[in-house]
């Protein structure tokens, strides 16, 4: 097992012997033998240690039976203790996702703190083999067929070379101390019912079922490496950064075959599942301006493209005071004002990110907020109202543009859609005396 572990290393490049590492190591047998493989061949490491609270004095004896094993070794010991049940509560989650994200959260925390070049778990073949069927079950695609890799940015699974069984065999054979997780022997879990039903069952089929799975799992690995690199030739093909938006180059997708299932592959990083992109793929045949929402984001259909934005993104509706005769503000505009009497020799700014009202002309207190359902305006040169969200089809704006469209006004009326045009109530007149001079900067 030494000799295999070290040749797995150094074959994938996982880590040198000069890297500093930080071990995952729970107290189960499949850490205890990874930390005790690194204590054999005198690694740079120290241990992390995460107490769930799930087990009562079980999660205690964990904690202490690690650091008591790291104290034999000499090794620094990290622990922390999460209250893993209320955290799940809060989130509305399942507490086996919330321990995952709160470890990983913390290792990356411990990572940074101590300067650790890579975190190293305890995963074997077993793992990858169970991984493969979960995510064949949830519909996750080629990305989540491919299984485990043995090195993902710092994170390092140095036991996927070997089996369950072999790690186990090996404990017992070096005498090495574990301690069994209970919970792993009851189905309350979705990898528990394929570890103790399904696995079982494939290994009963064929004695080489599970290295044939794990074989295949290889293939489709490889398989799933070139495909990526087709889909990241399509992103860069497709995809544009605006600020906080990505846009999607739809007459990039439109020669597509099979268009949902190349959707999917390109948005399933914003959150998006399959039954989105089918939806989202229909759409493209529609009318704009239909909205699809995954856990994560929002996505609206364009005209010629999809506009995708963080779905906690909400656009600040709050009023922003301009106060005195002259000042700025920075949100939700950066913007400067001050009060101009005019002698008659002055030129009217015809900019867009300068312009001039009538001071005399403003009534009510002025303030800047975004552009809200229901907004009308009387564009300049023109004596009828009209609706800004017609103004902003004309003018072929996204939806996302008119959500951020900053207006400023004067009691309800709109006197300046901001970079654009001012409303002709407010235009300078042969008679306007003082005018109100303002600076998109």
């Amino acid at each position: 097992m030494l000799q295999r572990f070290r040749e797995f290393v150094n074959n994938n490049q996982l880590f040198s012997v000069k890297d500093k590492l930080l071990l995952a190591v729970s107290g189960g047998v499949d850490s205890m033998v990874l930390l005790w493989l690194a204590h054999q061949l005198k690694l740079n490491c120290e241990v992390a240690h995460c107490n769930f609270s799930l087990r009562e004095e079980d999660s205690i004896g964990d904690q202490l039976f690690v650091k008591e094993t790291c104290e034999n070794y000499g090794i620094r010991f990290h622990t922390i203790t999460f209250d893993t049940h209320k955290i799940a509560e809060e989130r509305k989650e399942s507490t086996q996702m919330v321990a995952r994200d709160l470890r990983y959260a913390w290792f990356g925390e411990l990572k940074d703190s101590y300067g650790f070049d890579y975190i190293l778990t305890a995963h074997h073949r077993d793992d990858e083999i169970e991984t493969f069927f979960i995510n064949l079950i949830r519909g996750s695609g080629l990305r989540g067929l491919k299984g485990i890799p043995a090195k993902t940015g710092h994170l390092v699974r140095p036991l996927l070379f070997a089996w369950r069984k072999e790690v186990e065999q090996f404990a017992v054979l070096k005498q090495i101390n574990w301690r069994e997780d209970r919970s792993n022997a009851t189905d309350d879990y979705l990898r528990n019912k394929i570890r103790h039903q399904l696995v079982p069952v494939l290994k009963e089929l064929s004695v080489e079922a599970a290295s044939r799975t794990s074989l295949s799992i290889d293939l489709l690995r490889f398989a799933s490496g070139v495909f990526d690199d087709q889909i990241k030739e399509l992103s860069n093909e497709c995809f544009r950064r605006i600020g906080d938006e990505t846009r999607v180059d739809l007459l990039k997708l439109k020669h597509l075959d099979k268009q949902p299932y190349w959707l999917f592959e390109l948005l399933s990083p914003f959150g998006f599942n399959l039954s989105h992109c089918k939806a989202i793929s229909r759409s493209l045949n529609e009318t704009t301006g239909k909205q699809f929402f995954s856990p994560t984001h929002r996505l609206i259909r364009e005209r010629d493209y999809l506009s995708i934005t963080q779905k906690e993104l909400k656009v600040n509706s709050k009023k922003v005071p301009l106060i005195g005769n002259e000042g700025s503000i920075k949100e939700p505009v950066n913007l400067t004002w001050r009060v101009l009497t005019l002698t008659g020799s002055e030129s009217i700014p015809k900019t867009k990110d300068r312009v001039w009202v009538d001071f005399d002309r403003i009534q009510e207190s002025l303030y800047v907020r975004f552009w809200e359902e229901g907004d009308w305006f009387i564009p300049f040169g023109m004596k009828g109202r009209k609706k800004l969200s017609d103004f902003f089809t004309d003018r072929k704006l996204s939806r996302r543009e008119k959500e951020t469209t900053p207006l400023l006004l004067a009691g309800s009326d709109v006197v300046w859609v901001i970079g654009s045009r001012i409303d002709d109530r407010y235009a300078v007149k042969p008679s306007t005396s003082r005018v109100l001079e303002l600076f998109i900067s």
